[in-house]
C-alpha cells in the first residue's frame, strides 16, 4: 500500500536512520570513474548492451560478489541481467564457484549480448537464459537457503507521458517501484538471500518499509552520483522535483543547482 505523502526532509531523515541503523558503506562514484577496463573478465574486454552505464553495472557487481561471499549459494537468479556481466564479473572474483546461474530479461537482443558473453569466457555450461519480464519469472522463482535472487531492475521513476519503449530499460514506473516492490513482496522460502539494487529515487520509504516487513538486511552501500543523462531530461527531471517535494525520491541539490542521488546497494534475507 503506498505510504502517506510526506516532506523531503521527512523521507531524508527515514533513510538516513536505514543507513545507520545497518551500518551502511559509503562511497560516491561518477560515470566517468569506470571503464570497460574496469569490467574485463581476464583477458576478455565483455560485449555490452545499450543500457551502458557502466557505473551502474560496476556497483552491482560488486553486490553479487559480496552476496556470493556471504552464505554458501549454489543458484543464482539474474532477474533483468542484460548482459551478464556483473554475474560473470562476481563469479570471477570470489573464484572456484561453479553453481547455476538463471538469468533472464525481457529484451531478447541483451540476452544475445548475456550468452555471447559467457560463452566467451567460458562459463557457457553454468548458464541458462529466459526471455522473460519479472512478472513472467516471479510464479516460477526457486527459492530457500543456497538461492540467491539477484536484481538489479528498472527503478527511474517515469512520467507516463515519457514511459515509451526507448526508456524500458530504466523506466521504473511513476515512482520507479513497480518492480522493487512486487519483487520484495513475493513469497520466499526462509534463508533465501537477494541481492537488490535499487536508488533513493525509487520512494526509498516505501521500498525500506517492504523490506523491514520480511527481511533481514546483511548489508547495505550507499554510493552519491550526479543526476546524468536520464535524470537531468526534462520532463522526467521536473518528475522528480515533483517526487522529492512529495517524499516520494530523495536526492541532494548544491549551490549550483545540480542534483545528486545515491545507487543503493542491499544483501537481504528472508525471514
Amino acid at each position: 500500500m503506498p505510504h502517506q505523502s510526506m516532506s523531503h526532509e521527512r523521507a531524508a531523515h527515514t533513510l538516513e536512520e536505514f543507513f545507520t541503523g545497518h551500518r551502511a558503506v559509503r562511497g560516491a562514484i561518477r560515470e566517468s570513474d569506470v571503464t570497460i577496463a574496469h569490467l574485463r573478465l581476464g583477458t576478455y574486454t565483455p560485449e555490452v548492451t545499450k543500457f551502458d552505464a557502466l557505473e551502474d553495472t560496476y556497483l552491482y557487481a560488486q553486490l553479487i560478489a559480496r552476496a556470493l561471499s556471504t552464505a554458501t549459494i549454489h543458484t543464482i537468479t539474474d532477474i533483468g541481467a542484460g548482459s551478464s556481466i556483473p554475474t560473470l564479473w562476481a563469479i570471477r572474483s570470489v573464484g572456484g564457484w561453479n553453481g547455476r546461474v538463471e538469468a533472464s530479461d525481457v529484451d531478447a537482443a541483451a540476452l544475445d549480448v548475456s550468452r555471447r558473453n559467457a560463452e566467451k569466457t567460458g562459463s557457457l555450461a553454468q548458464y541458462a537464459f529466459q526471455h522473460a519480464s519479472l512478472f513472467d519469472v516471479l510464479p516460477h522463482l526457486v527459492t530457500g537457503p543456497g538461492h540467491l535472487i539477484a536484481a538489479n531492475l528498472p527503478y527511474l521513476p517515469i512520467p507516463l507521458p515519457s514511459a515509451g519503449p526507448d526508456m524500458m530499460t530504466v523506466n521504473g514506473g511513476p515512482d520507479g517501484t513497480q518492480y522493487l516492490l512486487p519483487l520484495l513482496a513475493h513469497p520466499m522460502e526462509q534463508g533465501t538471500l537477494v541481492a537488490l539494487q535499487w536508488s533513493s529515487l525509487s520512494d526509498p520509504v516505501a521500498v525500506m518499509r517492504c523490506i523491514e516487513r520480511s527481511y533481514a538486511v546483511l548489508s547495505v552501500t550507499a554510493h552519491q552520483t550526479p543526476f546524468g543523462m536520464y535524470t537531468n531530461a526534462n520532463p522526467i527531471r521536473a518528475h522528480l522535483e515533483q517526487q522529492r517535494r512529495e517524499g516520494r525520491a530523495v536526492f541532494s541539490t548544491n549551490k549550483a543547482g545540480e542534483h545528486a542521488y545515491m545507487f543503493l546497494g542491499t544483501i537481504l534475507q528472508r525471514c
